[in-house]
């Protein structure tokens, strides 16, 4: 009896007893490697946008304000999200605080809130064109055309991305064994490309700004090529000041 009992409560994975492809080695490197470009693009991208706007004040317009607060809950979802819910879904375990479990849909939620309420910051500026000059007029026109595209695109871009994610949330909410084939379950698999799909606005979001906004382009190109010539500049110092020693050190030994 008592090596009955112990049998029936022997304990089992659940992953052996229903696989499913995250284990496999080959699908765990794709991922990875998928997941970690996806961060290091969207934390440097988000950053640039960040860092730029901040930075120059001509940029700080009501509409880039927006994007803005986009950008800092991409750079939020990248570190908190995008890392998270790919070991969550191999290991099928939680390795992290309870207080972690309650911040993730909060992020999603906040990242949402972010792409939906983008649309209005297009309005918000109309009435100040009105005392303008007819030239400034033209250019204030064309500025916010131009970021009423970016935002277009930025909340279609959004709604492609997010959908599949949606849609597989919406499915597990009505039948969590939707996704199971025999011994089998191919949920995680399911969701983990779902939340790929979905990670890709990080990286999506600054690129289109940066193409769509030619002022951030400028102001890019110039950041970047301003630090090269700083460090040109200090690589020529340093060049010189050893030139120097080396000289002054030939004519302390010719003396």
């Amino acid at each position: 009896m008592g090596n009955e009992s112990d049998a029936e409560l022997t304990c089992h994975r659940y992953v052996d007893d229903h696989p499913d492809l995250t284990n496999e080695p080959a699908i765990m490197v794709i991922f990875a490697v998928l997941y970690v470009h996806i961060f290091v693009l969207g934390i440097v991208g988000n950053v640039a946008v960040l860092y730029l706007t901040l930075k120059n004040r001509h940029l700080q317009s009501v509409q880039n304000i927006f994007i803005l607060n986009l950008a800092a809950s991409d750079v939020l979802m990248c570190l908190t999200s995008l890392p998270i819910t790919p070991i969550t879904n191999v290991y099928k375990t939680w390795f992290f605080a309870s207080p972690v479990c309650k911040l993730i849909p909060l992020v999603q939620l906040l990242e949402s809130a972010a792409g939906n309420s983008s649309p209005s910051a297009k309005n918000e500026n109309g009435t100040h064109t009105v005392t303008l000059e007819e030239r400034q007029r033209l250019s204030v026109l064309a500025s916010q055309r131009r970021t009423t595209t970016i935002l277009a695109s930025m909340v279609l871009l959004f709604g492609f991305t997010w959908l599949p994610h949606n849609v597989y949330t919406l499915i597990i909410e009505y039948d969590e064994a939707f996704f199971h084939n025999g011994e089998s379950d191919n949920t995680y698999i399911v969701s983990m490309i779902a939340h790929l799909i979905s990670m890709t606005t990080n990286v999506a979001n600054p690129i289109l700004y940066a193409w769509l906004n030619p002022s951030f382009k400028e102001m890019l190109l110039t950041s970047i090529r301003g630090k090269t010539r700083k460090q040109d500049k200090q690589s020529s110092k340093d060049t010189i000041i050893r030139v120097s020693k080396s000289t002054d050190n030939t004519q302390e030994k010719a003396f």
